[in-house]
């Protein structure tokens, strides 16, 4: 496990990762030494659970998120707290789409795969926001789904789902984190988000993300996730 490369790394941070490395459980003890043995990521990794504003539980689902981006084959390229993913330009103008005090890990697609996205039918399928089919497991019908993602029916009337498959020779960065709470003034709402999104960094793209409608409403798709899982 190594704490030190060349990076400027303020004391304090490296005192605080070193307790949440001891506090850790032993099933995520293998992907933080990674995390510290590798020259791209330590820097930021320290810089952000060195931070007091970050818990215990944060961490757990971050270490989880690089295990399992790794087994897809993908390749983490930076963590990054909440504030700084907020502040792309992208969402200027916009409520924060990612939960406060949270961690997110920016990765770059490598391998074949496919995400979902919600989107309102009368409008085209495509978009830079999208999620696992399995973060669907456990809910209950496209109600729950909104408030998992955090979705504003202002900006669509989600009621369809889309899909996007890639075949690996696609090369672009995403960024994974933990919807926050949105303002819904038309539901006239609160949505608590909670859930797990990925957002493509429009300026990574090359070409226009080729979604596909997959003809199912999204209470539909909802329980055949359930069913199958």
């Amino acid at each position: 496990m190594k704490l030190f490369g060349n990076e400027n790394i303020p004391d304090r941070r490296v005192r605080i990762s070193l307790d949440e490395y001891r506090e850790v459980p032993g099933e995520y003890k293998r992907q933080y030494d990674d995390i510290l043995d590798n020259d791209e990521l330590r820097s930021s990794w320290i810089n952000v659970v060195g931070s007091s504003s970050i818990s215990k539980s944060e961490v757990e689902t971050a270490l989880s998120r690089y295990s399992r981006t790794i087994d897809r084959g993908h390749e983490p390229k930076e963590f990054m707290p909440a504030s700084k993913a907020n502040n792309h330009e992208f969402f200027d103008g916009k409520e924060d789409p990612v939960k406060p005090d949270s961690i997110v890990m920016e990765y770059e697609v490598n391998d074949a795969d496919q995400f979902v996205r919600l989107f309102d039918s009368s409008e085209s399928p495509g978009g830079v926001w999208m999620m696992r089919k399995s973060s669907f497991k456990g809910l209950n019908d496209r109600g729950g789904a909104l408030e998992e993602f955090g979705l504003s029916l202002e900006f669509q009337d989600y009621d369809s789902v889309a899909k996007l498959e890639l075949d690996g020779s696609e090369s672009f960065r995403v960024r994974v984190s933990t919807a926050g709470e949105l303002h819904d003034s038309k539901a006239n709402t609160i949505r608590s988000g909670g859930g797990e999104q990925h957002w493509v960094r429009p300026e990574t793209l090359s070409e226009r993300l080729d979604w596909e409608p997959i003809n199912q409403k999204i209470d539909e798709f909802i329980k055949g996730v359930n069913r199958n899982n």
